[in-house]
């Protein structure tokens, strides 16, 4: 057998490590669930790349046992990046051609071509083979273990604005900033509330903003002073069942639309106590299409959340500037941020700042920013169809 000459061997191990680090990092915008909504709007483009890497490999390894068509395969490998490189920079042609030049200088060489005349080509050891495969497997557990879901139009996230409580500052200070610039948000109310400003509240409806149920008698655990006369401690799940739909009936009565979303009065999801404890969870999924918790320290993954209990972050007494890094983060890995306030205002408890919200929707309005913003039922829809209803 003819002896394979040592620069077969070097250019061999060159390819097969090359191409091996380089298909590894070409999976790389499988990290992030941005990435991976490019790669589910474009998979020619992605998995382009990492055949092409796994064709060097190949070559590379072929090589080392003799076989004459590998050769060949990294001629045209190498031959094929000369011509995308001349659309590139006259740097990168140069470095190309000269690489091209020296591998067809060492693989067709008298001493080399007489290796691959003279060598009985014989199959890679079994692990060996099987090397190409095993990574060309990857990308497809990558791509299963990752968020991959795609926002519409492009977006890269998806941003929510729900107030609680129906306060009066909502209709008095919100609805025209809101309009203004054009944002639809979500006003999980209290029908009591309600009644005390009922012509406002109608504006709210005839504006196309999202009503949601915050239950009829907002009750919280009783260590809330204030709850003591209706403490979750005391309700039962029947209770709660029956709570929530009489409200959904009352805010039917006044404003003539049916709440699909609800928020848990003080982001609390029990009732009863100890031993006797339950999830009022099961009683939201039930009655509606999405549910919204409070004080919550991160964003919604849009393909493992559970509808019935989104997180919400609190966006009261916060400035833009500490707003800011949570939407940039839901940019990066393509996250739901429900945002939760109460009062609309300038300062003061529990106030949502007219300032802060100015420069937030100034900023969810941005094209360059790519995000999503609409009302909670209305995003929580999308996500459901796009999940299979799930």
């Amino acid at each position: 057998m003819t002896k394979r000459p040592r620069s077969i061997t070097i250019i061999s191990w060159i390819f097969i490590t090359f191409g091996g680090l380089a298909f590894l990092l070409s999976l790389r915008p499988l990290a992030d669930s941005a990435g991976a909504q490019w790669i589910a709007e474009h998979p020619f483009e992605f998995w382009l790349i990492p055949v092409i890497q796994i064709l060097a490999l190949l070559s590379g390894l072929f090589m080392l046992y003799g076989f004459n068509w590998a050769r060949w395969l990294l001629v045209v490998w190498v031959g094929s990046h000369v011509i995308i490189s001349a659309m590139h920079s006259a740097f990168e042609l140069v470095v190309h051609s000269l690489l091209f030049v020296v591998v067809l200088y060492f693989i067709f060489r008298p001493q080399a071509t007489k290796y691959f005349r003279g060598a009985r080509a014989k199959l890679p050891p079994t692990p060996l083979m099987l090397l190409p495969a095993l990574l060309l497997i990857i990308p497809v557990f990558a791509q299963q273990t990752s968020t991959n879901f795609s926002w519409p139009d492009g977006k890269r996230a998806a941003l929510s604005l729900s107030f609680d409580d129906a306060r009066q500052s909502q209709v008095d200070a919100g609805l025209a900033l809101l309009d203004k610039h054009k944002v639809k948000v979500t006003f999980y109310v209290v029908p009591s509330g309600v009644e005390r400003r009922l012509d406002g509240w109608k504006k709210v409806v005839a504006s196309g903003h999202e009503i949601g149920n915050h239950s009829l008698n907002h009750p919280c655990t009783g260590n809330f002073t204030w709850s003591r006369q209706k403490a979750l401690e005391d309700y039962t799940i029947e209770k709660m069942n029956a709570e929530l739909a009489q409200a959904n009936r009352r805010i039917k009565e006044l404003l003539g639309v049916t709440a699909e979303s609800f928020a848990y009065p003080c982001g609390q999801t029990f009732v009863g106590r100890g031993v006797d404890t339950r999830s009022y969870v099961p009683v939201v999924a039930t009655l509606f299409s999405s549910g919204r918790t409070w004080q919550d320290e991160t964003a919604n993954d849009p393909g493992f959340c559970d509808l019935a209990q989104a997180t919400g972050l609190e966006m009261d007494g916060r400035d833009f500037e500490q707003i800011l890094p949570i939407l940039e983060k839901a940019r990066e890995t393509g996250q739901w941020v429900v945002l939760a306030g109460h009062e609309i205002g300038q300062d003061g408890q529990q106030t949502t700042r007219v300032t802060m919200l100015e420069k937030l929707m100034s900023y969810a309005n941005d094209p360059a920013n790519k995000l999503w913003i609409s009302p909670v039922g209305t995003i929580a829809k999308y996500i459901r169809e796009r999940r299979g209803g799930n």
